[in-house]
């Protein structure tokens, strides 16, 4: 792949805090990209996160309330309790209220979010970070059939989360390898993100 620039970070741009297991083996992948030649270094994007959340919200919301509607209309079934976990009917009834312009809204905060994020990729080849900012939960941990608020459930799965929603929300491409173990052997996973259309760098850093 010959010399890449690498940024890494273990610490969590959503505040969350990263488990401590997590964050060593985080900095240990980082002194092994060193050991094989690349310039490694600590950095990560900067954007605003306020924006950011608020428009992951309504776009994911709207998808699912889209996707809801149409397979009742298709299956020929109310969308209900009965046909949906907990959760997912409250996403679905919170994403009811939002207006076109709330869409559009959170379209253009995206969009800034990945050229804040393209900007950054203009200094650096890849970025490494943890894959979830956790060990692996317990089974049952995430349930969509919990029955608690939606902002309740949200900021459960903020927990692990932190890390991953960027690639989803911007589109920049990224690859979890499961490279570490914690000390009681559970998987410790180690996520790299790269520019537009780079792919291939991803899977020959993968490969390597």
């Amino acid at each position: 792949t010959g010399k890449l620039r690498i940024a890494f970070t273990s610490e969590s741009w959503t505040g969350i805090e990263v488990n401590p297991e997590v964050a060593d083996k985080t900095n240990e992948v980082a002194r092994l990209c060193e050991t094989m030649g690349h310039d490694v270094e600590a950095a990560r994007p900067q954007f605003d996160l306020e924006p950011y959340f608020g428009a992951l919200g309504v776009m994911w919301g709207s998808a699912l309330s889209f996707a809801c509607d149409r397979l009742a209309a298709i299956m020929n079934r109310p969308v209900d309790g009965d046909h949906l976990e907990p959760v997912t009917l409250s996403i679905y009834e919170s994403a009811r209220n939002y207006s076109a312009a709330d869409l559009i809204s959170a379209k253009i905060a995206l969009n800034t979010a990945r050229r804040k994020v393209g900007h950054f990729f203009e200094s650096y080849d890849l970025l490494l970070t943890p894959t979830v900012t956790q060990l692996p939960a317990v089974l049952g941990t995430i349930d969509l059939n919990q029955a608690k608020g939606l902002k309740a459930w949200e900021f459960g799965t903020a927990q692990f989360n932190a890390f991953t929603n960027l690639g989803n929300a911007t589109g920049y491409p990224a690859i979890s390898l499961p490279l570490c173990q914690s000390a009681d052997g559970l998987p410790i996973g180690m996520q790299f993100m790269a520019g537009f259309g780079k792919e291939a760098l991803l899977l020959k850093v993968a490969g390597a």
